[in-house]
């Protein structure tokens, strides 16, 4: 089923033909594709209209967010 005109779901799909997304290391677009999924999967049907950086930030980007694992020397 295509993505709604205007969805999350439809600029992720907008972008991975985009010449950017093409162009990118094979190892480079590995990683890209379980980041974009996930955002597909939980954020695919909201529309971008409205979205505001703060809001992508706080709302869809900071929870995906990975910490290093940090190590400390004794």
């Amino acid at each position: 089923m295509p993505a709604a005109p205007g969805a999350i779901s439809a600029l992720i799909a907008s972008y991975m033909k985009s010449a950017e997304y093409v162009g990118l290391r094979d190892t480079s677009k590995t990683g890209y594709i379980s980041r974009l999924e996930t955002l597909r999967t939980e954020h695919g049907h909201r529309t971008v209209a409205g979205l505001s950086r703060e809001r992508i930030i706080t709302g869809i980007l900071q929870p995906m967010r990975i910490t290093p694992v940090r190590h400390s020397i004794l």
